[in-house]
């Protein structure tokens, strides 16, 4: 699993998981194999110190990315683009 909990609980098992996993490296290359996030993209979130934090947040929201409708709205509905701009 590719989960941060899940890779933080295997590192609280393994001394050789958490050396690695204390390692911000680590952190960068999994963002950008299940984010797509680089250097660049990186540079986009001020906010954010680490690539740890970044892959934290982005597995919370990123998922919630996307169209969305809400046939509710009278008469005709309405269409919401959600996505992430500029971190």
């Amino acid at each position: 699993s590719h989960e941060w909990r899940a890779l933080e609980r295997h590192a609280r098992l393994c001394r050789g998981f958490r050396d690695r996993f204390d390692d911000d490296a680590v952190w960068r290359q999994l963002c950008a194999d299940y984010w797509l996030v680089d250097e660049e993209g990186f540079e986009r979130w001020p906010k954010i110190s680490t690539w740890r934090a970044l892959y934290r947040t982005l597995e919370q929201w990123a998922v919630l990315e996307g169209f969305y409708t809400l046939p509710s709205a009278f008469p005709w509905c309405l269409l919401v683009v959600l996505r992430f701009e500029s971190g």
